[in-house]
């Protein structure tokens, strides 16, 4: 029999883990879903809805963010799902003379 593990359980363990990686690196989590918006995609008039979900360290080093878009068109109620990605790391800046 195959054991489940709890997916809350998966994310906690995730989280210790990487504040284990370096002890300046506390991490913090966001996720949102935003209040729909008008939008218009390739001359479609219609709505966007976004769901966020924000990982990062809590002194600002590194980040990432993952964005999927749903929009709806207006007039023939079609969707399609719009997805962005991104990682950003800071540092101090670097003297170069």
């Amino acid at each position: 029999m195959r054991k489940v593990v709890p997916l809350a359980t998966l994310a906690l363990g995730a989280v210790f883990w990487l504040a284990s990686i370096g002890s300046a690196a506390r991490i913090g989590h966001d996720h949102f879903t935003s209040d729909a918006y008008d939008d218009s995609w390739c001359g479609l008039s219609g709505t966007s809805v976004d769901q966020v979900v924000a990982n990062y360290t809590l002194d600002e080093s590194r980040a990432s963010i993952n964005v999927r878009t749903t929009f709806t068109a207006t007039t023939s109620g079609r969707s399609m799902e719009i997805t962005q990605s991104g990682v950003r790391k800071t540092s101090a800046p670097t003297d170069n003379g």
